[in-house]
């Protein structure tokens, strides 16, 4: 010990060792001076180092063992604790090696199964004690806890690791955790038990334990999910990451009836003993690259069993992931001695064909003899008396273009092929060439009308009949566009809602929901409006004016975070959008980004140089 103190104390004092040789040294005292002057650098340098070093070794031996409290702010992410925690709210943690973890504290924890998250749970059980799940409530040594804190009473379903009637002694050293959002949180019972040494942080609650009369067994094992709904809810989630909506199909939902039912029988075992996934999806003719599955028990609505898809670190990645295309779920009963509760099987899968309907090939087949119908019509007017040959060139060459992209699209569809990045951007093309080509050809036949024979004027009439909708369809849009001009949002939103009516198209359909949700932000009903323009995004996943709209509302509802994500999405699929440039200007400014904010303020500047209002924001964030 003495030897470890004299190294110690040496190497604290070598710079005063150092300073007194130089002070020694046979040298002149010109020299003498810079060699001083050198060691008071060098060993302040080093004294200051290993001044912080020990300082810093100091509080982290003080907090580990427990004579430290450091104080941790700690921002939630996620619903899996309400309503005692809300979702982005800053809560201060305390060191748990000072204050101890008690039954009813809240603690922050980290683990393989948690993986780069801290969770934030509440303490149900403690070591050495036994826990069971019974009909929706928690049992410690057989008693049922009387939880006040909980969002709903009676939904403590039992999952993967904890299953409901099973008892488990909770082992030496661990604590079982949930969140107080039984139905949203991934907890205990999926992750299983938490190690006192994983927990970093503690929230002390001093609650006494009260209990109440074990509930006995009621039917509850009774459950329909409606895959429609669970994919419309399911998408409002992917739309937040621009990922594509989900399609319920019907060999999945098979698929997850059977898993459902495997699992109901045989709860305890059935990740051993139930087989593989893809052997069942093998078995079902349905062709894929990817599928993926969750299982759980209880009742839920399809909105609750989104909100534990939202808030598992283990599910969510997948379930937002674009390379999932299909969704099928089902449920099944499940009886295990005093307990009764159903099992949701929800599966994903991203198949190797993309099974096309009918109607989307028939469409484009139509598409197909339209176009070619009406290029064939035209090309036989080249030079016949009468008929201008300029103004023919010009409709040939726009539809022949026309023909060329919706052969490629049917041919596509009818082989069953994934579309292309080009193959969207050609449909993207082909709907605004539209918007040209049939005014042009109706002006066309109106001007010659009295030099077509009875046969032509038939084929004419066939083909624009054919059409009639999209020409109504054009014309509502231009009716929408001057509504907003005039700033009538009711009747902007009316006409909006009958240019939907008739849509066809993916891109038709997204064009109506965000002239809707337009109407909507200006009416002051948000929730409708996010929605309409959340739709936008899912149909065209490329629509930059619905990203701008919904930037715009984040920032009216001071939703920093979420507007930064819309602007960032909709600059990165439109560069020149002056809307998306200026919003997330504002935003980081609101952030205290000021460098990152001006930056983008002055790009909105460079797009619209003549605007005085974008010029006085510039000059009040330089300002700031």
């Amino acid at each position: 010990m003495k030897e470890i103190i004299k190294i110690i104390l040496t190497v604290f004092l070598l710079p005063l060792v150092l300073l007194a040789d130089a002070l020694k040294a046979p040298a002149s005292l010109l020299k003498k001076a810079g060699y001083i002057i050198l060691v008071i650098i060098a060993g302040g340098i080093f004294w200051g180092v290993c001044y912080r070093n020990t300082i810093r070794g100091g509080e982290i031996f003080l907090y580990q063992t427990g004579f430290l409290d450091k104080l941790s702010e700690v921002k939630t992410i996620g619903t899996s604790m309400l309503p005692t925690v809300k979702n982005g709210e800053a809560v201060s943690m305390h060191n748990p090696k000072k204050f101890g973890v008690e039954q009813g504290d809240l603690v922050s924890f980290n683990n393989i199964e948690t993986g780069s998250k801290y969770y934030l749970k509440r303490v149900i059980g403690m070591p050495e004690e036994e826990l069971a799940l019974v009909n929706g409530y928690v049992t410690i040594n057989g008693q049922a806890l009387k939880e006040d804190y909980i969002l709903k009473p009676g939904v403590t379903w039992g999952n993967t690791f904890l299953p409901d009637c099973e008892k488990y002694k909770i082992p030496k050293g661990k604590v079982a955790v949930m969140g107080d959002n039984r139905q949203a949180s991934t907890d205990s019972r999926v992750i299983g038990f938490v190690d006192l040494d994983d927990i970093e942080g503690v929230i002390k609650k001093n609650n006494e334990r009260q209990f109440i009369e074990v509930p006995k067994k009621k039917s509850q094992t009774d459950l329909t999910i409606s895959p429609e709904k669970l994919a419309e809810e399911l998408n409002k989630m992917r739309a937040e990451v621009n990922a594509r909506p989900l399609r319920v199909n019907s060999k999945l939902n098979v698929i997850a009836l059977n898993r459902a039912k495997m699992v109901a029988g045989n709860v305890l075992n059935w990740k051993n003993d139930g087989g593989k996934l893809t052997d069942t999806v093998d078995k079902s003719g349905y062709k894929y690259l990817l599928v993926q599955e969750m299982i759980t028990f209880g009742q839920y609505t399809e909105l609750e069993l989104v909100e534990q898809i939202d808030n598992s670190a283990i599910y969510r990645a997948d379930f937002a992931s674009s390379q999932y295309y299909d969704l099928g779920v089902a449920t099944a009963p499940a009886n295990r001695g005093a307990c009764g509760f159903p099992v949701v099987a929800i599966v994903i899968g991203w198949p190797t064909t993309p099974d096309y309907t009918s109607e989307t090939i028939n469409d484009w087949k139509k598409e197909l003899e339209i176009v070619s119908g009406f290029l064939t019509i035209i090309k036989d007017l080249k030079n016949k008396p009468g008929f201008n040959n300029s103004e023919i060139d010009k409709l040939v060459t726009a539809l022949t273009e026309q023909l060329l992209i919706a052969q490629t699209l049917f041919d596509r569809t009818q082989r069953n092929e994934w579309m292309t990045e080009s193959d969207y951007a050609s449909i993207a093309d082909y709907n605004e060439n539209l918007k040209e080509i049939l005014p042009n050809l109706t002006a066309f036949f109106e001007s010659n009308a009295q030099k077509f024979d009875a046969g032509t004027k038939e084929r004419i009439d066939s083909l624009t009949t054919s059409v009639i909708n999209m020409s109504d369809y054009l014309k509502k849009m231009e009716e929408v566009g001057q509504l907003m001009a005039a700033e009538d949002w009711a009747g902007m939103k009316k006409k909006a809602e009958e240019m939907l009516a008739i849509s066809k198209t993916d891109d038709e359909k997204a064009a109506g929901n965000f002239w809707i949700g337009a109407a909507e932000y200006q009416n002051g009903q948000i929730v409708e409006a996010t929605q309409h323009l959340l739709q936008a995004t899912m149909l065209n996943p490329k629509f930059s004016e619905a990203y701008a709209t919904l930037t715009e509302i984040s920032l009216s509802q001071r939703n920093l975070t979420l507007g930064m994500t819309y602007a960032q999405k909709c600059i990165q699929l439109d560069g020149q959008n002056v809307t998306c440039h200026l919003g997330l200007g504002t935003i980081y400014l609101g952030m205290g980004r000021k460098a990152e904010g001006i930056k983008e303020l002055e790009a909105a500047a460079r797009l619209q140089p003549d605007s005085a209002e974008i010029k006085e924001i510039l000059k009040k964030a330089k300002a700031i």
